[in-house]
């Protein structure tokens, strides 16, 4: 552990205004937390600071889902920061951490029951994401632009072992955004959040697209994984499995039920908003704790039950004997 000498007050002199926060980390951070935390650096400089820099720029919302509010810069602040971390984690997943615990894996898609039979009339469409970060370098709020430049060329020697089987060009922003002066295409600036926090430092500078895990693998660049976290990344609301599935869904009459927010708690889904009226994109909140399989059956059921709903009360119906117990 490094320790960081920044001319600054002392940690009470120096503890944030967290009376109108509404993240987890404005929940759960007190004086005597930030004390310990405050004289602690990790390996490549992050300091406490940094990780609740995000939640003190954008507080959050006083209604639905609450955000982290925090973001590791690095790997090790997982565990230099383990007592704050570990209650962020806990709080936001519903997920007890436990030093012999370890996030099991399941990719085989045969053990998924029912993705295949959405009613279309009413899921739009449906994607998977997973996050990983690289072994040995630093998270997007902390990494120097070598460092992107180094991932950059890294996924370019990927890019290179694909072959014929998967044909294709990695374009960098700043190459696509030279190509499409003069044209109508647009390419969209990172959002004024990312720009606060620091993870769109120097845009476009070495920004291009993600790669397969196995070619990273045939590099000898791992990515990065703790046991009793799973794969690691940035956001502690991503940890674990690093999974998320997201189905886009019509749902006119259930998004103004009033018992909405109990029944997405029960299910362990979040919904967000699309910019369409009555279209809503349904996703798991939690990423840890379950495998990738059971996270996206999670989904898979849970959709099925807000479509369920939504044609009862489309039909005036009551919901209250579909509302299911805590899953």
């Amino acid at each position: 552990m490094s320790r960081f000498n920044l001319k600054r007050g002392s940690p009470k002199d120096e503890f944030p205004n967290l009376d109108r926060n509404h993240t987890v980390m404005g929940q759960i951070l007190n004086l005597h937390m930030y004390t310990r935390q405050f004289n602690r650096a990790t390996e490549s400089g992050v300091i406490f600071d940094d990780i609740i820099r995000p939640g003190l720029e954008d507080p959050g919302q006083s209604t639905g889902t609450k955000a982290v509010g925090c973001l590791a810069g690095d790997a090790q602040s997982y565990i230099l920061f383990c007592d704050f971390f570990d209650r962020v984690i806990e709080s936001y997943h519903g997920y007890k951490i436990t030093s012999n615990a370890v996030q099991e894996s399941d990719f085989n898609y045969d053990n998924l029951k029912g993705g295949d039979d959405f009613d279309q009339a009413y899921a739009l469409s449906c994607e998977v994401t997973a996050s990983r970060s690289i072994e040995d370098y630093s998270f997007p709020t902390h990494c120097s632009r070598g460092e992107r430049r180094e991932l950059l060329t890294l996924a370019e020697k990927v890019l290179e072992q694909l072959g014929e089987d998967l044909p294709g060009k990695l374009y960098s922003i700043d190459e696509l955004s030279h190509e499409n002066e003069g044209r109508s295409v647009v390419m969209d600036s990172p959002p004024l959040s990312l720009i606060k926090i620091g993870v769109a430092r120097d845009w476009p500078d070495s920004r291009a697209l993600w790669l397969m895990e196995t070619l990273y693998k045939k590099l000898r660049h791992p990515f990065i994984w703790k046991p009793h976290l799973g794969w690691v990344v940035s956001s502690p609301a991503e940890v674990g499995t690093g999974l998320k599935a997201s189905v886009t869904v019509r749902l006119l009459h259930v998004a103004e039920n009033k018992r909405l927010d109990d029944i997405l708690d029960r299910l362990r889904l979040q919904m967000e908003a699309t910019g369409c009226p009555g279209i809503y994109k349904i996703s798991n909140l939690q990423t840890i704790g379950f495998n990738e399989v059971e996270l996206t059956q999670l989904v898979v059921d849970g959709v099925k039950l807000l479509i369920r709903m939504e044609k009862r009360l489309e039909n005036n119906g009551g919901i209250d004997d579909l509302v299911p117990t805590q899953k």
